[in-house]
């Protein structure tokens, strides 16, 4: 896959408190992915990717009771872990964050970076897809049966 980044705007005030500096990179996805180096871990690179689940899965995820909605989210920790990917849902489900930290040492290349905001990047398309997946797959069937299958 060949590779285009785009180097999008530094980070607010905010996060320059909190940063020595930040910037949002897009590769060729469209997914942003944030790279800060974090004034609590100045030995290291914090690439932080932010997913905003979509109206219809949210609205998909909060129609489910409440057994349902643990079912669901163990079902996202094991496909998850399965991929080892490490993220971090808000209370509500409607955001959920994929961070990778990278130590700043003489082996830090540019290959290596690229190759860890890939890597973030492919995460988050796992993420999406399989938050989709499983909130389609627990979709109540509809009340009209499908007869086009059927003879006549």
């Amino acid at each position: 896959m060949a590779r285009r980044i785009q180097l999008g705007k530094s980070m607010d005030s905010d996060v320059q408190q909190r940063a020595h500096f930040g910037y949002e990179v897009t590769l060729v996805t469209g997914i942003p992915i944030s790279v800060f180096r974090t004034i609590s871990h100045p030995h290291y690179l914090t690439l932080v990717c932010v997913i905003e689940i979509s109206p219809d899965h949210r609205n998909a995820y909060q129609r489910l009771s409440e057994a349902e909605q643990h079912r669901f989210i163990r079902k996202v920790r094991l496909e998850a872990a399965k991929a080892k990917i490490a993220y971090q849902p808000d209370d509500t489900w409607t955001k959920l964050a994929i961070e990778r930290r990278i130590p700043i040492t003489s082996n830090l290349t540019e290959a290596y970076l690229l190759d860890s905001l890939g890597e973030v990047n492919f995460a988050a398309l796992v993420m999406i897809e399989m938050i989709g997946s499983l909130l389609e797959d627990s979709r109540p069937p509809s009340s009209t049966p499908d007869r086009s299958a059927s003879p006549p």
